[in-house]
């Protein structure tokens, strides 16, 4: 499967990353897939990160995957969050200038599904979320005010490792493979979202809805 090598600019940064392209005719869809914690060794080579973009790319759509400030060959440093949402963003924008695309959806894994959370706004069509930080409620307005398709699985903490560790099935619209099923949906407004969890569901009743224009995320930056 054909991947490009990429770079766009973030502010006055430039940053590296890699187009997933479908075989056959070009995609009018790209995903953006976040990768994890940089100052944890998160960069767009890691493997989840590079499984959920070859598992859209199989399914004919195009993956944009990207290093955040200061990783590989990305300009600058770790921003502590607060870069990091306007690359994302940045990624964003680049990916609604290639040829044939007319819409861009969101994917992360940890750091970088709170990342994406974060600037998640009404253009984007769709959210996908790999262990999305739970504990973190700064872009909980965001996701009670997004009203397109979202999946995400929590993460989680345990004390040890557990004996087989389970692998996330990503890009197929699944919930990664666990004893139980999903039990429970995210409700916004009236809207059923589905999650995967062990645990109880997260509330997040309707409430106050975030902006409603064309670049609503542009407007839904958080504080890291």
């Amino acid at each position: 499967m054909a991947t490009q090598t990429v770079q766009f600019q973030s502010g006055e940064l430039q940053l590296d990353g890699v187009l997933y392209v479908p075989a056959g005719s070009a995609a009018d869809t790209v995903v953006v897939v976040c990768h994890p914690h940089p100052q944890s060794g998160g960069s767009m080579d890691n493997n989840v990160v590079v499984a959920i973009a070859m598992s859209l790319q199989a399914r004919g759509l195009a993956a944009l995957t990207f290093n955040f400030r200061g990783v590989g060959s990305s300009q600058g440093s770790y921003d502590s969050g607060a870069g990091e949402q306007d690359d994302v963003l940045a990624a964003i924008d680049f990916a609604g200038t290639l040829d044939a695309v007319r819409q861009v959806a969101l994917a992360g894994y940890s750091f970088g599904a709170r990342m994406a959370a974060s600037v998640a706004g009404e253009s984007v069509p769709a959210l996908a979320f790999i262990a999305l930080p739970t504990s973190r409620p700064q872009y909980v307005a965001n996701l009670k005010a997004y009203e397109g398709p979202l999946l995400y699985s929590p993460a989680t903490r345990t004390t040890s490792p557990p004996s087989k560790p389970s692998t996330p099935s990503p890009g197929n619209g699944q919930c990664p493979p666990r004893s139980s099923p999903c039990p429970a949906s995210i409700t916004s407004g009236g809207d059923r979202r589905t999650r995967c969890d062990r645990r109880s569901a997260i509330s997040l009743p309707a409430g106050e809805r975030g902006p409603k224009t064309r670049d609503a995320h542009r407007q839904c930056r958080l504080e890291p």
